[in-house]
């Protein structure tokens, strides 16, 4: 929540811009105490194992304020209690300030560490400690000192419901009632994890829920604080629900087993370890047989609160008839060898409806604003032994007012049955899907808004709430609102498909989320935890290099041409937005092994990827869009086809990259810039036109296809493909088809609009109602993007988070600041040309938030108002003809001690500006109007943009690098 105070800071600003700020010169004053440190990304962490990364934001008082070196120290207890210093790095020479290791560092197991950090200033003054800030380590292999165990009793692989085999839904209960020391607990943990997942329950409050679904030799263990939650001196009782089901979309095959170790640190320095072993006791879980839900493998639960064991979870209770646990084997027991610290939790927040409308025979139907990714809870008073009750949900209502189960429904029974017990309970399932609509049928007492909820879900980001916009137009701020909501609940322990009908995590599907949840919630560790999950798909399946389309799932192996080649750009996102060295040293042989994927693919006589292996019925040889209906008449007989040669030209550049950045042998590089090279030449020869337009493939017969979509040409523009000489016609045809791409590539068509100088264009794609996108899905009543712009007239997935990606663009694009530097150390800002006349808002990065706000006239007036984080540099245009017609704080700009560089260029003045406020403005613009919907708005500068040759240059440690482009945060 840390920038809710920036929020506001950034609409202050924006009532004060065009205002008469002041020059801020250097004070000389040291740097104040750090602030927001991490470690592992984690503001708190409880199971930091290896050697943890730690990071902090730096608080300089003058502009243009520089970190110069830092010291770092660990303590076994805060500074302002008896503690030990385990580690004192001493001064360290260096601007780094995250993902910083501290060598020599040897931090014990289920342990509660302290750590701060001071740094120091260009002048070489040291500033004062950061407030102390705690991380936990959690377990090795060799720490749990515990037991797999399971329910007792045989688990059948098949159950019959009406007659029919289908696959298993098992629940069980496990608790263990254990007695704990009379000192004050001062520290409690509970490791856990389950194959496949559970609940926990420490005396009747429920904790927590995991693990990430994962296979059993990567399986992953959630860390929970229970410290306010157990009791001293008393019995408390650990209580679980495990739920294991056969394989299914994104669900591995697994063993049913659970394995938990308990650590209780008291006051007096003793300490309580409770671990599972045959001691643990056992029951058959509440849930019963039901039908399928879809047929990707979920089923339907069916509660039957009848079997509950009141009280199972508390202490007191009599489990003296229920079976000690099956042991399986002590940890590592295979297939459960080695257990990984998730980085990923689940938090819930309860939510009452905004409308509940009673229904004919006693129903309700509430609806809850928006879909949204939640748990169902209803609490009945007046429970009647045996009655049935039906929980619908839905996206959509029927005319006559129930919960549609024919519209928007993705072919998934979004239902759950429970039958009651007498007297009052809680009917709360344990799964969990996207709905906006929620009909209780057969609950037959009055039912308040405080009875019927849900317990909305999503995973838990360090702040959700760290970036925000807001322009004079609603129609671009509701596309960004739509994009953040449905980031925000499409990431559950992963990035998924859908969380209603797929709950698998897609690789493209993933990586558009991903751009969302960064550049909102500020994410690292989810992007993280699944950039390393498909690694090992490589790993694990694909010797020849490429990587799963979904991983974990339950088919194993499965793999998209797209997607493989998706993983590179999805790698350097990453790697920009953090400048998390360490992960992208652990993907570059993966991106690597990608690279050589595509070269083979490559055929001799026409220099272009060709049949390039993979995929299967609609995937085969890549699949260019989706759904099949969102290609827009693209030619699928193509064999070499142009979406995925251009990608590949960007992954040979991004390999090359990647491997100057991490100082590798300069052949390395040379290979990739030869390869991509060579492959943009031929693809200039042979699927570019004479005019300049690109079809969409060469034929398997050689000939080029006739046809020339979108989606080939603004590949072309998003990728730096188009020669200079034919931007104009290129750009023509892209805006002239508006929008003829699907929700999956539709960011790609943004970038390309504004890479052709055309932001008119891209405002235009984002508001009009009456065309296929954003506006339109709004317009048809979207709350959570759709899996395609014709969802409600086919059936296709209302909450697909794949459409979220919109959000990084209209930070880079309409608010007009992007990271141009690996962790943030360098920022662009420019107004784009546009009819909106002002933003606002924070862009969250690696080194702090940037506050930004501009306003600008139809005679091209500008003003802007940024703040820039301490340790960055930060590039401002301004649309000037001379430095002379700008000014900062009503001063010219030249010897202002903030700005080491100005100069006019292209039609802008281009300012290098260090950190600190600044108000800048300009008294002569260059370009006298914006005509909405017209080229006029297209700057000469925004055109030299354009150019495939020129544009995107970008410095990495002293490297220059030409061409990469937007989709890869490097332009």
């Amino acid at each position: 929540m840390r920038n809710l105070a920036t929020i506001g800071a950034v609409v202050a600003i924006a009532g004060a811009t065009g205002g008469s700020a002041m020059q801020e010169p250097a004070t000389g004053a040291p740097p104040t105490a750090p602030t927001h440190l991490t470690v592992d990304d984690d503001p708190a962490p409880l199971a930091v194992t290896g050697d943890p990364a730690f990071g902090w934001t730096v608080e300089g008082p003058d502009r243009a304020s520089t970190q110069k070196g830092y010291e770092l120290v660990v303590s076994d207890a805060p500074s302002s209690a008896k503690h030990k210093v385990v580690f004192d790095s001493g001064t360290i020479m260096s601007d780094q300030q995250s993902y910083v290791h501290a060598t020599a560092l040897h931090l014990a197991a289920d342990r509660r560490y302290w750590w701060t950090v001071r740094t120091e200033d260009a002048d070489g003054q040291f500033g004062p400690y950061a407030a102390d800030a705690p991380f936990d380590t959690g377990l090795g292999d060799a720490d749990w000192n515990a037991s797999w165990i399971r329910r007792a009793g045989t688990v059948p692989t098949v159950v019959q419901v009406g007659g029919t085999d289908l696959p298993v839904d098992d629940f069980a209960l496990i608790r263990k009632e254990a007695t704990v020391g009379v000192s004050p607990v001062v520290r409690a943990r509970v490791y856990a994890s389950a194959g496949q997942q559970y609940e926990l329950r420490v005396n009747g409050t429920r904790a927590a829920e995991g693990p990430s679904y994962s296979y059993p030799d990567e399986q992953y263990y959630e860390t929970t604080d229970v410290t306010k939650l157990v009791k001293a001196g008393a019995a408390n009782a650990f209580a679980f629900v495990t739920h294991w089901a056969t394989a299914s979309q994104g669900r591995p095959d697994s063993p049913e087993a659970f394995i938990a170790h308990i650590t209780i640190d008291h006051a007096d320095g003793t300490t309580d370890v409770i671990t599972t072993d045959a001691t643990w006791r056992t029951h058959t879980a509440m849930w019963v047989p039901d039908g399928p839900r879809n047929d990707e493998g979920d089923l339907v639960e069916h509660v039957d609160e009848r079997l509950d064991p009141v009280g199972w979870d508390q202490p007191g209770f009599d489990d003296s008839t229920w079976s000690p646990a099956a042991v399986l084997g002590a940890h590592p027991w295979a297939p459960f060898t080695h257990l990984v610290a998730a980085r990923t939790h689940i938090i819930y927040e309860s939510m009452k409806p905004v409308t509940l409308k009673p229904r004919t025979g006693g129903g309700v139907v509430a609806d809850f604003g928006a879909v949204t990714s939640a748990t169902p809870v209803v609490a009945v008073h007046a429970g009647v032994a045996g009655r049935a009750v039906k929980i619908v949900t839905g996206d959509a209502l029927d005319p006559n007012g129930h919960v549609s189960t024919t519209v928007g429904h993705q072919d998934t029974d979004m239902h759950w049955d429970f039958t009651e017990r007498s007297g009052a309970q809680e009917l709360r399932p344990l799964g969990y899907l996207a709905f906006r609509y929620l009909e209780v049928d057969g609950a037959s007492e009055p039912l308040t808004v405080a009875d019927v909820t849900i317990a909305a879900r999503h995973t838990d980001f360090p702040d959700e709430h760290a970036a925000a916009f807001q322009t004079s137009d609603p129609a671009i701020d509701a596309v960004w609102n739509l994009a953040r909501h449905s980031a925000l609940y499409d990431a559950q322990e992963q990035f998924l498909d859908t969380p209603t009908r797929e709950k698998g995590p897609f690789l493209t599907d993933s990586y558009d989320v991903s751009q969302a949840a960064m550049a909102a919630f500020g994410d690292r560790m989810v992007t993280a935890q699944m950039l390393t999950g498909f690694a090992q798909s490589q790993t694990k399946y694909w010797p020849d290099g490429r990587v799963n389309a979904v991983y974990p799932n339950g088919d194993g192996k499965r793999d998209i041409p797209d997607y493989t080649m998706d993983y590179v750009a999805w790698v350097w996102k990453y790697w920009m937005a953090s400048g998390d060295r360490d992960q992208l040293a652990l993907e570059y042989p993966v991106a690597r092994n990608i690279t050589d994927y595509l070269a083979r693919a490559i055929d001799p006589k026409t220099g272009l990827v060709t049949n390039i292996p993979g995929g299967g019925g609609d995937y085969a040889g890549g699949m260019v869009d989706w759904p099949p209906q969102m290609r827009y008449g693209y030619d699928m007989t193509t064999t070499a086809r142009t979406t995925l040669n251009i990608i590949a030209v960007d992954d040979f550049r991004l390999v090359g990259a990647m491997a100057k950045a991490l100082g590798k042998p300069a052949t390395e590089s040379t290979a990739e810039t030869t390869r991509s090279t060579a492959l943009t030449a031929s693809i200039r020869t042979r699927l570019e036109r004479p005019d300049g337009i690109f079809v969409d493939g060469l034929r398997g017969d050689g000939s080029p296809s006739p046809h020339a979509s979108q989606q080939a040409n603004a590949f072309a523009f998003a990728f730096g493909i188009v020669p200079a000489a034919h931007v104009q016609k290129v750009a023509t045809i892209v805006v002239g088809l508006k929008s003829a791409m699907g929700v999956i590539n539709y960011s790609l068509l943004l970038n390309a609009l504004h890479d052709c100088g055309r932001d008119d264009a891209l405002v235009t794609d984002l508001t009009d109602p009456n065309r296929p996108g954003y506006a339109q899905i709004l317009k048809e009543g979207a709350t959570f993007t759709w899996e395609s712009w014709d969802a409600r007239q086919v059936g296709d997935s209302e909450s697909h988070g794949w459409g979220a990606t919109v959000l990084a663009v209209l930070q880079d694009d309409v608010l007009g600041a992007r990271v141009t530097a690996p962790g943030g150390a360098q920022i662009d800002v420019a107004v784009p040309r546009t009819a909106i006349t002002k933003a606002t808002g924070v862009v969250t990065t690696e080194r702090g938030p940037v506050l930004l706000s501009w306003t600008r006239t139809v005679a091209g007036l500008e003003t802007i108002d940024v703040t820039i984080p301490a340790n960055v540099t930060a590039t401002v245009h301004l649309d000037a003809a001379t430095v002379a017609h700008v000014s900062e704080g009503g001063h010219n700009v030249v010897g202002d001690a903030g700005i080491s560089h100005s100069a006019a260029a292209n039609g802008d003045v281009v300012l290098t500006v260090g950190s600190g406020h600044y108000v800048f403005a300009n008294s002569a613009p260059t370009l006298a109007t914006v005509v909405p919907g017209s080229s006029s708005s297209s700057s000469s500068h925004a055109v030299s943009l354009a150019l495939g040759i020129v544009a995107a240059v970008v410095v990495i440690g002293g490297l220059v690098i030409v061409g990469l482009r937007r989709r890869n945060h490097a332009s």
